[in-house]
């Protein structure tokens, strides 16, 4: 069972993109009008770089149009509750509080129950949910969802592997119990029962609506859905222009009550420049994906506000043990995180729109070790003396690749080459095209590389597992520098299956032999950004990088 689970951790960055969609199908009582006297008050209109290739969420893209839209036209089970955040001059967005599972805001679920030995979860579906399209949500959804899961063996069949309700014949020990409740069952006791409930990844589909456009060779609708959702959120796609744009109205028979933002037009424009320049002119609503430079700029624009919070955003350094021998040695390991400029790479690459990551894993989860149990800072005095004694202290050559597609990580590339020439490690830069980068990061081919990447539970050990699980364990991020620790892979294997009220003596354990290996070089945590204009109200950021246009409204 630990090497299935090690091996389905695997899966969740390994997402591949969708295929292409079909014509939309128009649910009830819906209405395109887009007068221009409408507009202001009920039309919200974001801009984005490029329409994402699929918003099925067993695919994924790394693109922020499509987490806003599958945060729109899917919905959860339960939700974390919404806070006031508490950075300065934020107090206009709201945020996810992570601190205590039990807390969590009933959605489609009204209730849910966790067995005292931690695997037997029974969840009850509220009654009277409708999607977009009319049909009630019941446990019939709840199995297809499953099916859907195990048949793709996508990232969906990845969340039920760590939540153990995958059994030896390889399907879910899944029980229906009444049109609206259903019970599953874990091999063995496992913490993240409720948090699953929170993530995209475990939404639920229309299954009435999705199956009408199955066929022989696209059983499970991936086509439909990769271009309208189908699920039960405050929206629902209907229009998608790849390239120019994706519409979206609001859900009539939604759960919640109708959103008071009617439409929402994501409104393709490439240049990132122009995207400001719209925003200033109150062309578009919401300008996505711009530069740290660009964002600062807009700090001071009448009509504009910038949302700057810290955010599960990781950038760090992939050391391939096999690639790079020297990288195989744990003091050359930590000769590099002691040679990594954090503070300047914050204020040059990301304009203070980011912090030193001085943790195992992000931050904005709860259990982080403190500061004062951190080990490493800039010190290349002491990194000199570590190359040294791996017996390095002449150095060595090696080349860095980053992706085109980030310029903050060009400025990290830089950074890092000058820092690690002063202690003998002479870098050679390779900018990558973004697709190319990502293929050789992913097939495990990158010596050296910047990565930006973000966990998708707010779950310290849930973390852990998914950046640091070895090659032998069949893990994720650990496979990306083949990292092996028998040690590391029992604490956090273990720790899945420790209640949470127990899991912070293992996660500490666990953070310092981490510390302690370095299995990668930790750099910044950089904050999810945006720019809005001031007569929006209720912004809100999601854990999965989304945003809830039904918690918000345009001021006339």
């Amino acid at each position: 069972m630990k090497k299935i689970i090690a091996m389905m951790l695997c899966l969740a960055v390994l997402i591949s993109l969708g295929a292409c969609g079909s014509a939309q199908t128009q649910p009830q009582d819906s209405s395109d009008g887009t007068d221009s006297a409408s507009v202001g008050k009920e039309i919200l209109i974001v801009g984005i770089p490029d329409t994402p290739p699929t918003v099925d969420h067993s695919n994924g893209s790394g693109m922020v149009a499509q987490y806003m839209i599958i945060d729109n036209v899917m919905d959860y089970g339960a939700q974390w509750p919404l806070v006031q955040s508490q950075q300065p001059d934020m107090d206009f967005v709201s945020v996810p509080d992570f601190s205590d599972p039990k807390a969590l805001v009933p959605q489609l679920f009204e209730k849910w129950e966790v067995s005292e030995d931690n695997q037997t979860a029974t969840y009850t579906i509220k009654k009277g949910i409708k999607s977009a399209y009319g049909n009630e949500l019941t446990t019939k959804d709840i199995q297809w969802k499953y099916e859907r899961h195990v048949a793709l063996g996508a990232v969906g069949n990845f969340f039920m592997t760590v939540t153990d309700v995958i059994g030896a014949d390889g399907q879910v020990d899944f029980e229906i119990v009444d049109d609206y409740t259903f019970k599953t069952h874990s091999v063995g006791p496992n913490a993240l029962h409720e948090y699953i409930m929170t993530s995209m990844y475990d939404t639920v589909w229309d299954s009435t609506e999705a199956q009408k456009h199955a066929t022989e060779d696209d059983p499970w609708a991936t086509e439909w859905i990769s271009k309208n959702g189908g699920g039960f959120g405050a929206y629902y796609i209907t229009d998608w222009v790849a390239g120019q744009q994706i519409t979206m109205e609001a859900n009539p028979n939604y759960f919640l009550g109708v959103p008071s933002i009617k439409k929402v037009i994501f409104k393709v424009i490439p240049e990132s420049a122009n995207r400001v320049a719209m925003l200033k002119r109150g062309e578009i609503d919401i300008a996505t994906e711009l530069s740290a430079k660009e964002i600062d700029s807009l700090k001071s624009e009448s009509g504009v506000k910038v949302v700057d919070i810290p955010a599960n955003t990781n950038e760090f350094l992939v050391l391939n043990e096999k690639l790079v021998p020297q990288f195989a040695d744990q003091k050359v390991r930590q000769a590099i995180n002691y040679a990594i400029p954090k503070d300047e790479i914050v204020e040059t690459a990301y304009y203070g729109q980011a912090k030193a990551w001085d943790a195992v894993f992000t931050t904005v989860v709860p259990g982080a070790l403190s500061q004062e149990q951190w080990m490493y800072s800039y010190d290349l005095d002491k990194a000199k003396a570590l190359m040294e004694e791996a017996g390095y202290g002449e150095g060595f050559d090696v080349e860095l690749y980053y992706s085109a597609g980030w310029p903050a990580h060009e400025t990290i590339a830089i950074k890092m080459q000058e820092s690690l020439a002063k202690i003998g490690i002479n870098v050679s830069l390779r900018k990558t095209p973004t697709g190319s980068f990502d293929t050789l990061v992913r097939s495990y081919e990158a010596p050296f590389a910047i990565l930006h990447e973000y966990p998708a539970l707010p779950n310290g050990i849930f973390n852990m597992s998914l950046y640091y699980l070895s090659t032998d364990a069949g893990g994720a991020y650990g496979a990306f520098g083949f990292y092996d620790s028998e040690k590391a892979d029992g604490l956090l294997i273990d720790g899945i299956r420790t209640p949470f009220e127990q899991q912070q003596e293992m996660s500490e354990q666990a953070q310092k032999t981490l510390m302690e290996e370095a299995p990668m070089g930790w750099v910044v945590e950089s904050n999810y950004t945006c720019a809005i204009r001031d007569n929006l109200e209720g912004f809100n950021w999601n854990f999965g990088q989304g945003t809830r246009f039904h918690l918000m409204n345009i001021k006339g």
